[in-house]
């Protein structure tokens, strides 16, 4: 399966609101998903630190529709339980 860059899916794509930026890093295909996975970067805006991942899992599989998803994400665990609109 050929699966398209970033650029071919997305265009030149970096979403960004007031706090957080979200970069594409990756496209892969995970053996245990078995479908495009598009993988960003949870970016903090003031300090360019990376404070976790979202990934995008394009297609369906039993796998998929059972247990993962389409939608997965991490943050990193310094962050967890901030929020980011009152963190100073």
């Amino acid at each position: 399966m050929t699966m398209p860059t970033f650029n071919q899916a997305f265009g030149d794509l970096k979403l960004r609101d007031h706090d957080l930026i979200l970069e594409p890093n990756e496209v892969a295909l995970p053996p245990v998903h078995k479908v495009p996975t598009y993988f960003f970067r949870m970016v903090d805006a003031g300090s360019n630190e990376q404070i976790g991942g979202i990934n995008m899992r394009a297609g369906f599989s039993t796998h998929i529709e059972l247990y993962a998803g389409h939608i997965g994400y991490s943050v990193a665990p310094a962050h967890r339980g901030i929020d980011m609109h009152l963190a100073p």
